[in-house]
């Protein structure tokens, strides 16, 4: 048998010897008085830990390895990404659209841009983090900037100022209006959508 079998097997031995030590330890408090259960626990409890002991020695004649490492990437379950600002944006909940780069953020600048979401925060200035909502991937309703008026159950569409207007042809859709607006910049809740296809 090789050198690591027989580790493998020392391991599995031990980690029943300490089971059963550990269940004599169980019936052994229960059957003797608080002052002699603490001894007990003081002087066994490291005991489960002999395992790990074990695999540290081990590893110290083993060749090093990384087993774990960060790395950038990962999903994000609130559907909530941040990017940089490529410029101020002093309103909130405005339609964004991809910037200069992968990692950079602008607010729409015509109806017929896709956005991509929300802006969640106000970056004050360029390269500015900013929180962004992203549309299909967003847990729950958002609100948005209403630009003209807005009835309810309308699909809506970014204007050229990334606030919403009702969609209207060759545009992308980011969700149905749940209630009305009078007209521009009020503050109105969408059900939203992936605004990847164009009305």
């Amino acid at each position: 048998m090789t050198p690591f079998f027989l580790f493998v097997l020392s391991l599995v031995a031990l980690f029943a010897a300490i089971m059963f030590l550990r269940l004599v330890q169980a019936r052994h408090i229960l059957a003797c008085n608080s002052k002699r259960g603490r001894w007990w626990r003081r002087h066994w409890s490291p005991f489960p830990l002999l395992p790990l002991g074990f695999q540290r020695m081990w590893r110290g004649f083993s060749p090093r390895r990384t087993e774990f490492a960060n790395i950038a990437e990962g999903t994000r379950p609130s559907g909530n990404k941040t990017y940089l600002a490529d410029a101020a944006i002093a309103t909130r909940y405005l339609c964004v659209k991809l910037g200069s780069d992968l990692n950079h953020i602008a607010v729409c600048s015509a109806i017929t841009d896709n956005p991509i979401g929300l802006n969640a925060d106000e970056p004050a200035a360029a390269e500015d983090e900013c929180n962004v909502q992203l549309f299909g991937a967003s847990a729950g309703t958002l609100r948005v900037v209403s630009g003209a008026a807005v009835t309810v159950g309308q699909y809506v569409a970014t204007m050229a100022n990334g606030k919403v207007q009702p969609a209207v042809a060759t545009q992308f859709a980011i969700g149905r209006a749940l209630n009305a607006a009078a007209g521009a910049d009020e503050i109105i809740e969408i059900d939203p959508i992936r605004s990847d296809r164009a009305l």
